[in-house]
C-alpha cells in the first residue's frame, strides 16, 4: 500500500523524505533560536493555500501582526492570507489556559475549526512553551501524546516546533511520541555561522541520513539536497 504524502513547501526537502511528510504523521521541528523554525512552520502553511488547501497556526507566543511582519521579506502575501482566512489563527494564552483541562479545552476549539473550515495542514507554535502548563514530565508527555493523537485522528499533518539546546532536545520526550523529527542548525563555519538541516526520524519513510546546507532566500527556506554537511563541522554548534 503506497502511502499518502503532502508537499513540505520547503524546496528540496521532498527529495530526501519519499515525496513529502506522511498523512497524517505530526512532524516536530527543532532547532535553536534563528534557525528557522518560524520560517519553515509559515512556509509549510503557506504551500498548503497555495495548493487550495485551508490551513491552522497555533501559537502560544506570536501575535498575528508580529507573524505577519516577520514575513514581510518572503513573496508569500501571508498577510492576504490570514485575512481571507486561507490560514486560521489561533491564538492561546497560556496564563488563562486552565493546566488541569489544558488539554481538552484546545481539542475541543482545534476539533471545531477543522471541521469548519477542513483545515488539512496544523503548525503548533510551540511544544516548548506548551509543556511550561505541566509540572511532571509524565503529564508533560502524556499531554503532548493526547495532542499528537488528537491531530491524527482530525486526518491532518501537523508541525510542532520545540527547542535544541545543546544539542538536547526540549522537550526531551517529543521526539519519541511524533512521527518525525527535524533537526535545523545554525553552526559556526569559519569566521560566520551557516545554516543546515538534518532529517532525524520520518517513520514509513526511507529519508537521507545526511545534515544537508540549507538557505533562506526571498521564497523560504530552500535545502540543497544535492550536497551534505560532515557532521563533525556541526560540534561547535553544540558547545555553543
Amino acid at each position: 500500500m503506497i502511502m499518502k504524502r503532502i508537499t513540505t513547501g520547503i524546496f528540496g526537502l521532498d527529495d530526501l523524505i519519499e515525496g513529502g511528510f506522511p498523512k497524517p504523521s505530526n512532524i516536530l521541528i527543532v532547532g535553536s533560536c534563528g534557525t528557522g523554525k518560524t520560517t519553515f512552520s509559515l512556509q509549510f502553511l503557506v504551500d498548503g493555500v497555495r495548493k487550495g488547501e485551508t490551513c491552522l497556526f497555533i501559537s502560544l507566543e506570536e501575535t498575528l501582526s508580529d507573524i505577519v511582519k516577520f514575513c514581510e521579506r518572503y513573496n508569500w502575501e501571508l498577510d492576504r492570507m490570514f485575512k481571507e482566512e486561507k490560514i486560521r489563527m489561533l491564538k492561546l494564552n497560556p496564563s488563562r489556559i486552565i493546566k488541569s483541562s489544558a488539554v481538552e479545552e484546545i481539542s475541543e476549539v482545534v476539533a471545531q475549526i477543522v471541521k469548519e473550515s477542513n483545515i488539512t495542514r496544523i503548525v503548533f507554535d510551540s511544544l516548548t512553551t506548551f509543556c511550561l502548563l505541566f509540572e511532571s514530565e509524565l503529564a508533560k508527555r502524556i499531554a503532548i501524546a493526547r495532542l499528537c493523537e488528537l491531530f491524527k485522528k482530525l486526518g491532518c499533518v501537523s508541525v510542532m516546533t520545540g527547542v535544541m539546546q545543546k544539542g538536547a532536545i526540549n522537550p526531551p520526550f517529543a521526539e519519541f511520541v511524533t512521527d518525525g523529527v527535524i533537526l535545523l542548525y545554525y553552526a559556526i563555519k569559519g569566521d560566520e555561522r551557516a545554516r543546515a538541516i538534518e532529517v532525524r526520524k520520518m517513520r514509513g519513510t526511507d529519508h537521507s541520513k545526511w545534515v544537508h546546507p540549507l538557505e533562506i532566500t526571498p521564497e523560504g527556506l530552500r535545502v540543497i539536497s544535492a550536497q551534505h554537511v560532515p557532521y563533525q563541522s556541526l560540534e561547535p554548534y553544540f558547545r555553543i
